[in-house]
């Protein structure tokens, strides 16, 4: 997400096999989204059945975007169902491993008929990010705005410093603690 917002794009998160959460509690699952539903629009989308198809192809209409995220969430059927004509090849989750098996093995762009240009990349396994600052890394948290004032330091890194306004938004909910915590977790790599 943090790349995304760096390239200047928009991003779109795209909930794919929404249609296999009959089989659990969907309600529950979905709300592990919440923290993300400020930062990113978001649809709920499965080919298998249809749900959200038409809401996303209207959402890329006329852009270029790429289809980004993990072997086996179903990027490249998500592209199939824009335009069946596409025919890109497409596999099933591992029965060993439950995960992809990485059908998609190099980006392709597909250009439609309405003029959209969807890449469609291969699963990622790991990803970094470079040139980017432990002073900036908060910067690409929208949720941390407008609690930055509240810091006794200007160039607060929202870690270890006294009196920081984002950590206290984390302790009385109004940031979430699963985004901070990812926040943590990115920056000890920067």
């Amino acid at each position: 997400m943090i790349a995304i917002q760096r390239g200047g794009a928009r991003m779109i998160l795209a909930v794919n096999k929404v249609d296999l959460l009959n089989d659990f509690n969907w309600e529950s699952e979905l709300s592990k989204l919440d923290p993300y539903r400020d930062v990113a629009t978001m649809v709920l989308c499965s080919t298998a059945d249809g749900t959200g198809i038409e809401e996303l192809r209207q959402m890329v209409s006329g852009q270029t975007c790429a289809f980004v995220g993990h072997s086996g969430v179903g990027k490249s059927s998500l592209v199939n169902s824009f335009d069946s004509g596409l025919g890109i090849l497409t596999g099933s989750v591992s029965d060993g491993y439950g995960r992809g098996t990485h059908t998609t093995t190099a980006s392709t762009m597909h250009q439609l008929s309405d003029g959209t240009r969807i890449i469609d990349t291969p699963g990622i396994r790991s990803f970094g990010l470079w040139e980017i600052s432990a002073e900036d890394l908060g910067w690409y948290f929208p949720e941390f705005e407008e609690f930055r004032n509240e810091c006794r330091f200007r160039d607060c890194t929202h870690h270890h410093e006294p009196q920081c306004g984002v950590k206290n938004a984390v302790q009385s909910g109004a940031i979430s603690h699963l985004r901070y915590d990812a926040y943590m977790r990115i920056l000890t790599l920067v």
